[in-house]
């Protein structure tokens, strides 16, 4: 059993945690709900705390887990050799926080917690309503970034007051700007629901109609390359847009929308759109790659 931080106190506000420039090795429990290396747990909001410039490499699940906490700053920060999802947003309540200019390689699949670390993620995404930039996911095992917003919130979470106005697949992107995936086992990015998809409205918990339209899902600035799959795989979504995107050298396709898993985009005409997106299927440096398929394959349009 590896060493593990937990940071807990219930009520907003009611600790203040910083950790910053130090090195964790060996770190976090498998088999051990709760056992991570860094775990902010059930607070609220930590708008004085923070994890910056550390390291936590060979660990043995996860590395930074965000659970039912807002406004933290996990900020330049370097993850190597982990165990199942590394940056762990946990149950989908977890909202405004700061993820920026962090490092994750060589996310491991582990069979020790949830289904999904099987096919891990280096960042594990399910409630949009947080803040990613400058960040970079290389070598996992299968996806570098995973949005999967749920229908509610789960967990330890799941039935308290805070969690009775948070709706994950209603709720609209925050930021995700300027990230990098590379040489991940699969997807560089990954958008993948149930049939009840992900269509980010303005009331998140309410239908969509007239009084209650799509909002716009823009993530910028992308860079995925070299991939064994796609660089990116989009499942159901609306009004979606790829903006200031390069996708390079992927193994099979640059983007797939798959209709074979239910891929759908939803929205008014036009309003699911790529802007300024460069597609490269081949550099010099990817000649072994010879299954290329196709730069973008799209999905049903409803």
């Amino acid at each position: 059993y590896g060493a593990t931080i937990m940071m807990h106190s219930n009520g907003h506000e009611s600790l203040v945690g910083r950790l910053e420039n130090f090195e964790m090795r060996r770190a976090g429990q498998a088999f051990r709900l709760g056992r991570y290396p860094i775990h902010f747990h059930m607070i609220g909001t930590v708008r004085q705390s923070y994890v910056r410039h550390c390291s936590v490499h060979e660990t043995f699940n996860r590395a930074v887990t965000m659970h039912g906490i807002h406004y933290l700053r996990v900020q330049n920060n370097v993850a190597y050799d982990t165990m199942g999802h590394t940056y762990f947003l946990e149950d989908a309540i977890e909202t405004k926080n700061v993820i920026t200019g962090n490092l994750g390689v060589l996310t491991k699949a582990s069979n020790a917690l949830l289904a999904t670390d099987q096919t891990p993620a280096t960042f594990w995404i399910t409630n949009a309503d947080n803040y990613f930039s400058g960040n970079a996911a290389a070598g996992s095992d299968n996806y570098g970034y995973w949005f999967k917003p749920t229908i509610r919130v789960d967990g330890a979470s799941e039935g308290t007051p805070q969690a009775e106005n948070v709706c994950p697949q209603g709720t609209p992107l925050l930021l995700f700007d300027n990230n990098v995936a590379h040489s991940n086992g699969r997807y560089g990015v990954r958008i993948y629901d149930n049939e009840d998809g992900w269509y980010p409205r303005e009331k998140p918990c309410e239908a969509v109609g007239a009084q209650n339209p799509f909002v716009p899902m823009v993530l910028s600035n992308v860079l995925t390359y070299r991939n064994l799959v796609n660089g990116a795989q989009i499942s159901r979504v609306a009004k979606v847009n790829f903006k200031h995107w390069k996708i390079v050298d992927n193994q099979e396709r640059g983007i797939e929308m798959p209709g074979a898993q239910g891929g759908l985009l939803l929205g008014e005409w036009g309003t699911n759109h790529f802007d300024d997106v460069l597609f490269v299927g081949t550099t010099a440096e990817s000649e072994s790659f010879t299954n290329k398929r196709m730069g973008l394959e799209t999905a049903a349009w409803q």
